[in-house]
């Protein structure tokens, strides 16, 4: 019977119906969140542009962070692939996301029935944290060779699908990565005393929010005479109509780029502050945004 549990539990987690991974697991998988400030700043006022609560088995979840990652991230074309005749237009993270994100499905403490894992993307920094210490120290981490897992059958499923890095090789692999992209150091948190572990990918630069760009979307020098006709009216304006005006297609960006820098700079206000995520929100220009663009 131990032996029909030890098997069963794993088999579960991996490819289990929602009722089944319900009843063993009464958490989610995990937590997915894109949030537009930086990791230090005030709780904006939108708490995020996108988020996914998965409470699927490991492959379902897996899928949808990749096809959330895709969706989010900015994907530069970078050529054909000579083999597959495939457009390759993968994020240039996607290989340290992929890393950071199966490790933190197939090795965090599913037996923490109070503790979800999350994964948080900020603008200068990217999260990942579950619950489960690793085994051993922060210096064997990085040494070659194969580690003592927590859940051994997992790692033994993503590995044989090629889904993950060969045994003890993941987080060298996305320490040199990230670094390579221009990002500085990722830092490493096995916090043993809490039972924890934390994976943090700094990013180089400065927030999108803290550019010039920001500051230039609601001036007379970021609007066409079109666009300041119809921001100067007196009615509200759904977002899909403000997106044909600025010409954006990508509505998670343009919330990003124009939305919320009108938003916080005054120049526009929303017709259900309550509820910023409101299917039917709407946004009006305030009387700062009207004397901005008398100068248009």
């Amino acid at each position: 019977m131990n032996s029909q549990i030890l098997f069963a539990v794993p088999s579960i987690l991996l490819f289990g119906s929602s009722p089944a991974i319900h009843s063993l697991l009464p958490r989610p998988t995990v937590d997915l969140q894109w949030i537009p400030a930086g990791q230090n700043d005030p709780q904006p006022e939108m708490r995020w542009l996108d988020r996914y609560v998965s409470e699927e088995n490991l492959f379902n979840t897996w899928r949808e962070l990749v096809g959330k990652y895709y969706k989010n991230e900015p994907r530069p074309f970078k050529g054909i692939d000579p083999h597959t005749l495939m457009r390759d237009d993968a994020p240039s993270g996607y290989r340290v996301f992929r890393e950071a994100a199966i490790n933190l499905l197939i090795h965090q403490d599913y037996a923490d029935h109070t503790r979800k894992a999350v994964i948080k993307f900020y603008n200068d920094q990217i999260q990942f944290w579950n619950p489960g210490d690793v085994y051993g120290d922060n210096v064997n981490l990085l040494e070659p060779g194969e580690k003592e897992s927590r859940n051994p059958r997992i790692v033994a499923a993503f590995r044989r699908l090629i889904l993950c890095e060969q045994a003890g090789t993941g987080i060298r692999m996305m320490q040199s990565e990230w670094q390579n992209l221009g990002n500085p150091v990722p830092e490493i948190r096995n916090d043993i005393s809490h039972k924890a572990f934390g994976y943090y990918l700094p990013i180089q630069g400065k927030p999108i929010q803290q550019t010039t760009e920001r500051h230039q979307v609601g001036t007379k020098s970021a609007l066409s005479r079109h666009q300041v006709k119809t921001l100067r009216n007196n009615n509200y304006i759904a977002i899909t109509e403000l997106m044909k005006v600025f010409d954006r297609k990508d509505r998670t960006k343009f919330r990003t780029k124009y939305i919320k820098p009108l938003l916080d700079d005054g120049y526009i206000e929303m017709s259900n502050p309550e509820n910023p995520t409101a299917a039917n929100q709407k946004y009006i220009i305030t009387d700062k945004g009207r004397l901005e663009l008398e100068k248009a």
